[in-house]
């Protein structure tokens, strides 16, 4: 998650379209970073995480991967192994998407996707049947992917429903 977080506040420093943009193990330098850029993304993640970050950031943490590394660190946890099979197809699909701001992205993605965290948050839904993500499976994982292709490539009449 920590990761996640930095990729993604990476990418909007640099103006990139989103997180799959920065490579984890690729260096903020190579990326575009420089003294400026670096001071943003400090602040940034000072005020995402609230651990206050030094003014060398990208040089002392030179990878978003190191600098999860030491966020971990900070939080007295250890970073997780590789991302899985699920996630990695998470992040491709988010990768897909129009690099447009999500408030003129389609609504029907827009209900697709809250849809779907509240079924896995246990948010109210209008089915019997609660996801825990925590829990589930690589293959239960596959399965609602697959279930949104489907539906994506089906009627969209009924935006809430997969």
């Amino acid at each position: 998650m920590l990761l996640d977080l930095i990729r993604t506040h990476a990418a909007a420093v640099l103006g990139e379209s989103g997180p799959a943009d920065i490579a984890p193990e690729l260096g903020f330098v190579d990326l575009g970073f420089d003294s400026l850029a670096n001071l943003e993304l400090q602040d940034s993640l000072h005020e995402a995480t609230g651990i206050e970050l030094p003014s060398t950031l990208i040089f002392d943490y030179p990878t978003a991967a190191a600098l999860a590394d030491h966020l971990c660190a900070e939080f007295g946890t250890a970073r997780s192994t590789p991302v899985g099979p699920a996630l990695a197809e998470l992040d491709r699909l988010e990768g897909s998407w129009p690099a447009s701001p999500p408030t003129t992205r389609p609504e029907r993605d827009h209900h697709r996707l809250r849809d779907l965290t509240s079924r896995w948050s246990g948010g109210p839904d209008d089915s019997t049947e609660r996801a825990d993500l925590g829990s589930a499976t690589d293959d239960e994982l596959f399965e609602v992917l697959d279930q949104l292709r489907t539906a994506e490539r089906g009627s969209t009449s009924n935006p809430h429903r997969l």
